[in-house]
């Protein structure tokens, strides 16, 4: 496939500035292409994606860039019982930092992060498999004012699971991540974490799918001592395809910043530097008016317990916070040729803070819009 596509938005409040406080507004237009490659050939099977935008705002120029995002994926197998995927990804965008709400930034700086993964499963002829893998990625930003955010971690899995068929698997592994933040002050802060990973996926019929996943984690810094934290994490997805035209999405979490994961993917996963634990809600349902036009809904809420240990940059002792996000959207998406799709989405965002600590976090809401259009070859 590959494509062109153009979209047009506006936000009314682009910095996030607190409430009460003059909210700049901008309209941004954005040009992209997009391509992809989805090949089987003998037991495995290759697929690629890219996708690029050159963003320009009407007030803000200084905010002007280019984004993309560029993937690839090979699931692989050999005649015997040993498979896998190789999995990487580098992506840039701008990050609008909406923290330190006496110093917001308001200038130009892109997060741009690199990974890569390899999981390996090899069958025992029975219902067991054993599996293992790495996981790697670094992210760096473009303006020195956030150096001391860049990171870089690596992950090693490894863990027996058991499976019937395709209705059900039950995986217990082990995680441990390594990591570092070579700028982070007077002197890097260095990370390791240890999980003990008790998952499941279960199929029960033909219409629920469900993830589930609870961990003991242990979490240490070398600097970041406020950190050290002995705690479970964990995560939830059930996707539930109600009828033929309805079908609705969960996700639950709670998780830190650095040495994270997700399901589906061999990947780190990597939040905001400054949230030391989150608790996340997302909810998404799609109906599929007619086989030409589709709806959407989604809503998600989000709890962080917050530090400033960046700001503070290893001079002071950071504070600490908490603040908790509730986002809402509705989409609707008409695709009158498989090569022609125009979508429209309007959202919004309301963040409020637990306690009276403002230094770290404050309340702000923000309502976007856009409009887009693409046209593709397959």
């Amino acid at each position: 496939m590959f494509g062109f596509s153009q979209a047009l938005s506006a936000d009314n409040n682009l910095f996030r500035a607190p409430d009460g406080e003059p909210a700049a507004r901008d309209g941004i237009s954005s040009t992209g292409i997009r391509a992809a490659i989805d090949q089987p050939f003998g037991r495995q099977r290759f697929s690629a994606g890219l996708e690029a935008n050159v963003n320009r705002y009407k007030n803000n120029t200084q905010l002007n860039n280019t984004d993309h995002r560029l993937s690839a994926r090979l699931d692989w197998s050999t005649i015997e019982r040993v498979s896998g995927e190789l999995t990487a990804e580098q992506r840039s965008s701008l990050y609008r930092y909406d923290l330190d709400s006496q110093n917001r930034f308001t200038g130009k700086n892109q997060l741009r992060t690199t990974g890569a993964g390899l999981q390996v499963r090899v069958g025992v002829v029975t219902a067991w498999t054993l599996e293992g893998g790495w996981a790697g990625n670094q992210s760096r930003y473009s303006a020195e004012e956030f150096s001391n955010r860049d990171v870089r971690q690596q992950t090693v899995n490894a863990g027996v699971r058991w499976a019937d068929a395709d209705a059900l698997s039950v995986r217990l592994g082990g995680r441990h991540t390594e990591g570092r933040f070579p700028k982070f002050g007077i002197e890097p802060d260095t990370f390791r974490r240890n999980d003990v990973d008790l998952s499941l996926l279960a199929k029960p019929n033909g219409l629920s799918t469900l993830n589930a996943r609870v961990s003991a984690t242990r979490e240490s810094h070398s600097v970041q001592s406020q950190r050290d934290v002995s705690t479970w994490t964990g995560a939830l997805g059930w996707n539930w395809q109600a009828t033929g035209k309805l079908n609705f999405d969960t996700q639950l979490s709670r998780d830190s910043s650095v040495g994270s994961s997700t399901f589906g993917t061999a990947l780190n996963e990597i939040d905001s530097s400054d949230t030391r634990v989150s608790h996340s809600l997302q909810l998404k349902g799609r109906w599929d008016a007619t086989a030409k036009i589709q709806l959407t809904a989604q809503g998600g809420y989000t709890r962080r317990k917050l530090d400033n240990a960046f700001i503070a940059n290893g001079v002071t002792a950071p504070a600490e916070g908490e603040d908790n996000t509730v986002t809402y959207g509705l989409g609707i998406a008409w695709q009158p040729l498989r090569s022609l799709q125009f979508a429209c989405n309007v959202g919004h965002e309301r963040r409020q803070i637990v306690g009276d600590n403002i230094t770290i976090t404050y309340p702000y809401s923000a309502t976007t819009a856009s409009c887009s259009g693409q046209v593709s070859v397959r």
